[in-house]
């Protein structure tokens, strides 16, 4: 169940990316819970775990979010690229290298 309305959330990431075409930027990294809700749909009770969005200047976005959210992130988000991190050890370290391996692709 989304939040939002697919032609709200295409909306919103069309701007944003406008945006960073304008400034030359090639990918930003959400990281609080309202940016990561306002450009995704969703929504998580951080519980000293991280979640988190990395948007491309061109393409979808990829949501990060911690084991623990099991299928929410893919019943509550329009996009497709859900990437989950183990968090059983230190989440920062988690988030980081999701992070990364979007990053690098």
């Amino acid at each position: 169940m989304t939040l939002f309305t697919a032609q709200e959330m295409a909306r919103r990431l069309a701007d944003v990316q406008n945006v960073m075409a304008e400034q030359d930027i090639d990918a930003i990294v959400l990281c609080s819970v309202h940016n990561t809700l306002y450009y995704s749909g969703f929504w998580m009770v951080p519980w000293g775990r991280y979640q988190g969005m990395v948007i491309p200047r061109e393409g979808e976005p990829a949501v990060i979010a911690p084991r623990i959210e099991f299928d929410r992130p893919h019943r509550m988000s329009v996009y497709e690229d859900v990437r989950i991190y183990w968090d059983t050890q230190s989440p920062v370290d988690g988030i980081v290298t999701m992070i990364r391996n979007v990053l690098a692709e």
